[in-house]
């Protein structure tokens, strides 16, 4: 039978029923026109609520080629492995993804995009580029600094929000075996999946899709060598019994982590942590627990600045204390930012001093 395990869950936390932008932010107000500057930005979602807050969590279960020292291994459910601290790069103007010293402090760089409609495109496009060779060259470094490099698939443009009307359930398992092999000739570390077609998760087609996406995917790229994360919104966890949690009942041991965020929601420790407001209930950290999604599956995912979303936003310091206090209460999840170079070495170090300090990694 072949192995579906998701080993992560990246759940974001922003309000976002649905999503439109390049790239979506899972967290803005419904049909509310955005600056085009916003965007082009993983935490922009036009389509939430406007009493809606935001903020990320990731849930997180890794497994990874290697041990490294920053701990990105093979987590089982029951795992006491060091947290998930992953940061994104996508760059549309052909740059070179960031050296490991510019990164220190993460253990996972995700690039984007690979799209389910034209394959690889911008730091996605550039790493393909590259070639085997110098791949491998610059790969060694990131894993001789305990760093993974995966690549984000799908993301919010408008095909990829509707891709399951382009892509029928029959064929995403062929399209999971394609980015699959992509992953393993370009000597990559595994996928996260950045599923936005909110239309199929309301009217129910959304979920077998991704069950059957996801069960392919793993079997095209094994737990024991390769990481799959996913970027659910936190509201398709709410109330305990939403889209998110049906897909956590049926593959969710084949998923490394999540990752969520929000508009206005989540910007505090207590609604990021304890408890969410009732415009999407039940969807803060601990809450999110409950429904069943192991602690360790559990990332939390945050724009860096406001130049990388108008919402959702914590000052680093602010979120550190978050991390101590979920820290205190058991939690070993990690944390995203979204995206470099803000979400940058001085940017993560700030954010682990209070709980997992780099300089004692």
């Amino acid at each position: 039978m072949a192995e579906s395990k998701v080993n992560h869950w990246l759940v974001q936390f922003c309000l976002a029923p649905e999503t439109a932008g390049r790239i979506v932010v899972i967290g803005t107000s419904l049909g509310t026109v955005y600056p085009q500057d916003q965007t082009d930005n993983e935490f922009y979602d036009q389509d939430i609520p406007s009493s809606s807050e935001s903020s990320a969590l990731l849930l997180a279960p890794v497994s990874g080629r290697s041990s490294t020292d920053i701990g990105v291994v093979t987590r089982a459910s029951s795992s006491t492995q060091k947290p998930i601290f992953l940061t994104y790069v996508d760059d549309s103007d052909d740059k070179p993804i960031p050296s490991v010293d510019q990164i220190k402090g993460f253990n996972v760089l995700a690039l984007g995009f690979y799209t389910g409609i034209q394959g690889p495109m911008d730091s996605a496009a550039w790493w393909e580029s590259q070639g085997d060779s110098k791949q491998k060259a610059l790969k060694k470094a990131y894993t001789d600094a305990g760093i993974k490099l995966i690549v984000s698939i799908f993301g919010g443009s408008e095909e990829e929000m509707h891709i399951t009307s382009k892509v029928n359930e029959t064929a995403a398992a062929g399209l999971a075996k394609r980015v699959g092999d992509w992953v393993i000739k370009n000597n990559l570390d595994g996928v996260d999946v950045d599923f936005e077609d909110f239309d199929a998760m309301k009217d129910g087609t959304g979920v077998p899709w991704l069950v059957t996406f996801q069960k392919a995917l793993r079997s095209a790229l094994p737990s024991s060598s390769y990481v799959i994360s996913h970027t659910p919104g936190a509201w398709l966890f709410a109330n305990g019994k939403g889209q998110y949690v049906d897909v956590h009942k049926q593959v969710g041991d084949t998923i490394d982590w999540f990752y969520n965020a929000g508009p206005q929601e989540y910007t505090t420790c207590d609604s990021l942590l304890k408890e969410s407001s009732s415009q999407f209930p039940q969807t803060a950290l601990f809450e999110i627990m409950k429904s069943g999604i192991p602690q360790e599956k559990i990332v939390l995912g945050k724009p860096a600045t406001k130049q990388n979303a108008g919402q959702g936003n914590m000052d680093a310091s602010a979120l550190a204390k978050c991390l101590a206090t979920a820290k205190g209460s058991g939690w070993s999840g990690g944390v995203m930012g979204w995206e470099y170079p803000e979400a940058n070495s001085a940017w993560i170090t700030t954010v682990r001093s209070e709980s997992w300090p780099v300089e004692e990694v």
